[in-house]
């Protein structure tokens, strides 16, 4: 886990009035600029104990959450990919894959 988790990667995924929901102590930090929360009129939760998971669980089945756009990019494009990610232009997740030869 990054040190940092940058709010622009959490919370730029949310629509507006969206919840983030953090659950453990993972380390780490949330940094996130006061007028996307109001603007947005964003939601930030948190729990250091599962104890409410089962609230976590129904209120996932009770909204509909878009999927993760995943994208694969060669191995020997790692550092460009990475590039990409540090730029704030790669959306979702990033796969390296290894080159077919």
């Amino acid at each position: 886990m990054l040190p940092v988790f940058e709010s622009h990667h959490a919370l730029g995924i949310l629509s507006g009035r969206g919840t983030y929901v953090n659950v453990g102590l993972f380390g780490g930090e949330l940094r996130a600029p006061l007028a996307v929360l109001a603007l947005r009129q964003l939601t930030i939760k948190g729990s250091f104990v599962p104890s409410e998971t089962r609230e976590l669980i129904e209120f996932f089945r009770a909204v509909t959450i878009k999927s993760i756009p995943i994208s694969t990019a060669p191995i020997s494009q790692l550092n460009e990919g990475l590039a990409l990610l540090c730029a704030g232009k790669i959306h979702g997740r990033q796969k390296a894959v290894y080159d077919a030869h």
